[in-house]
């Protein structure tokens, strides 16, 4: 199965998503804190991506659940904080390494928790790939 966010090499804007890309692997390294990054990362996103909702999760293993970072320009109320993974579209990503593709948020029955907030927000269409990373406390 051929990605969604195949490489065209001719092209200027994959060679802005790479370079998103790089800065991304870069910002990980610098911060400290995960608010910090998450600012970073989602200003460097809308160099390459159009979205008005953003989410980090973060895989808790102990507890098997996915802690959802919401921003909407800043940090978002209004939406879920923590899902089990079974329950969570970002959780099925991290399980399955692949993206997920949720191009008419209307009538879709899994993952209700996650998508019926982002329902009552008016999002239509929503699109989870995974950036996964090595990470120890």
């Amino acid at each position: 199965m051929q990605s969604a966010l195949a490489v065209k090499n001719d092209s200027p804007n994959e060679l802005r998503r790479y370079e998103a890309l790089l800065d991304m692997a870069d910002l990980m390294v610098r911060h400290r804190t995960l608010a910090e990054l998450f600012h970073e990362m989602a200003a460097r996103l809308r160099q390459v991506a159009d979205f008005k909702i953003l989410n980090f999760s973060l895989h808790h293993p102990l507890h098997r659940l996915m802690q959802l970072h919401w921003w909407e320009g800043e940090p978002a109320a209004d939406f879920p904080v923590q899902v089990p993974v079974s329950e969570s579209s970002s959780g099925w990503v991290w399980e399955h390494q692949e993206e997920l593709s949720f191009p008419r948020l209307r009538g879709e029955t899994r993952f209700p928790r996650v998508l019926d907030a982002l329902r009552a927000k008016g999002t239509e269409t929503y699109y989870v790939v995974p950036l996964t990373t090595a990470w120890a406390p």
